[in-house]
């Protein structure tokens, strides 16, 4: 089942100016990433996908 919450917003000149600056910055570091993958991975710079070892879980004992 599908819930959420849709709201709509009325920026003035200002807001819309400040978001459009906003997006403009993330689409462009965005593009840059993307861009850059394929000639990192041809120099050798590649990384890859990080594997993050668990954790040993600890187990407190209670008093009962």
């Amino acid at each position: 089942m599908f819930r959420g919450n849709i709201y709509r917003i009325y920026p003035n000149k200002e807001q819309k100016a400040l978001m459009e600056k906003h997006f403009d910055s993330c689409r462009f570091v965005y593009n840059q990433s993307c861009a850059g993958a394929p000639r990192r991975k041809q120099r050798g710079m590649f990384a890859p996908p990080l594997q993050i070892p668990l954790k040993k879980t600890i187990t407190i004992n209670t008093l009962v």
